[in-house]
């Protein structure tokens, strides 16, 4: 059925909701005057109102008539059709009508303020064909809905202006001074006292940014001591007067489960003492889950006390080609290896990573000690080198471990 918008009867039911900023009755009057089901969530699903209230039919629709928002599970189920994550990758109005809303297609309108999204009003489009007006009463919908929540906003105190504000300049690294500190806590009147942590939560996907808003607003309540920021597709948080990850024993197990919820992963920086170092260590939170990413690390929050070495030598890696920082001897070694069929360069590896235990080496390499130490002693032979000089050993020890991080990070590099 093709449905025309009576625009004028639109815009004077919508005048006269305008006072009272009640989203309920917003959608009331949308439903009186479209005869189409409209609802808006916040990022979380939870519902701000709902018209009509009774059943659609549709069955997500209808568990948030229920139960006024969504478990983690229909979450996942946003998540696993791209339904959370098109808010970045469409220009709102936009129609969904795949995944778990294939047989419901929607009109979706995302609320932005700031230019974050906020808030989804939706029309369910199931016994309607969507058209031009229909995105264009969207459209408006969206504007005033953008209003209720800035509104709301700008009733609240100042110290969110504040806090906000200090926050974004904090991250930023725009506060250099005690002087300017102690300015932002008189204004907030507030004070953000160490023991200081950061951490930065990011999604390895590109569509991820949506994500991190919700993630930004699920993690509101796992802990009271916290300043958040999502900046250049990075979720930062400082959490000062306390470390969670060693004072609340609920925390870390509450925040694992919410950051593998949703695919992302998060690095923790070092614990510090003094705001103005924040830089410091909102690049170690970064580092720490970049890093962690690109190693495949199996846990998704990782501390960056865990990647002192790739945080110094990845970059090294990265931009150096390998001629750069493999000693001449490993590459004789290598070569001698393809010549005569032996296996001097696993050898030498092993040893190395084994602590120059020969036991160990010998049961890691199925070899008998004997064997090993022959070709211990034969390596030091033909290649002149000593497995007892501290130099040699920390290069060679440093080479490999590049090798490896070069092997894990960059496999298809070009030899």
């Amino acid at each position: 059925m093709k449905k025309e918008v009576d625009f004028l009867k639109l815009y004077e039911e919508l005048y006269q909701v305008l006072p009272t900023r009640n989203f309920q009755e917003l959608m009331n009057v949308c439903y009186q005057t479209l005869g189409i089901p409209i609802l808006i969530v916040d990022i979380m699903y939870n519902v701000l109102g709902i018209a009509p209230e009774t059943p659609t039919g549709d069955p997500l629709w209808d568990y948030l008539l229920e139960h006024r928002g969504y478990d983690s599970e229909q979450v996942a189920v946003m998540i696993h059709d791209g339904i959370i994550q098109s808010v970045d990758d469409y220009e709102a109005p936009y129609i969904v009508d795949w995944g778990s809303q294939k047989d419901y297609p929607k009109l979706q309108g995302i609320v932005r303020i700031n230019n974050i999204a906020e808030a989804y009003v939706t029309l369910n489009c199931a016994s309607v064909e969507i058209t031009p007006d229909l995105m264009k009463a969207m459209d408006i919908i969206q504007s005033i809905c953008a209003f209720f929540l800035s509104g709301n906003e700008s009733r609240g105190n100042a110290f969110h202006t504040f806090q906000k504000v200090f926050i974004t300049e904090l991250f930023s690294g725009r506060i250099r001074s005690k002087e300017q500190l102690a300015g932002y806590f008189n204004d907030m009147n507030e004070r953000y006292d160490p023991p200081y942590i950061i951490t930065a939560a990011i999604i390895p996907h590109k569509k991820g940014h949506q994500l991190l808003s919700v993630i930004h607003k699920s993690s509101q309540t796992l802990c009271s001591r916290q300043l958040m920021l999502i900046q250049d597709n990075v979720l930062y948080t400082l959490y000062y007067q306390e470390n969670p990850f060693e004072e609340s024993k609920g925390f870390f197990s509450a925040l694992t489960d919410l950051i593998n919820r949703f695919g992302a992963r998060v690095g923790v920086s070092n614990a510090f003492t003094d705001l103005l170092d924040i830089t410091i260590y909102e690049q170690q939170a970064e580092t720490a889950a970049v890093i962690a990413e690109q190693l495949h690390a199996p846990k998704c929050i990782c501390f960056y006390r865990d990647y002192y070495l790739p945080a110094l030598l990845l970059p090294q890696v990265r931009r150096t080609p390998k001629e750069s920082y493999i000693p001449r001897v490993l590459t004789e070694i290598q070569k001698y290896d393809a010549e005569y069929m032996t296996e001097f360069f696993p050898t030498l590896k092993c040893y190395l990573r084994n602590m120059k235990s020969t036991a160990a080496t010998a049961k890691e390499l199925h070899i008998h000690r004997n064997t090993l130490l022959y070709r211990i002693n034969q390596m030091e032979e033909l290649f002149h080198i000593s497995f007892n000089d501290y130099e040699t050993l920390l290069l060679l020890m440093n080479c490999f471990y590049m090798l490896d991080l070069e092997t894990t990070c960059y496999p298809n590099r070009e030899e």
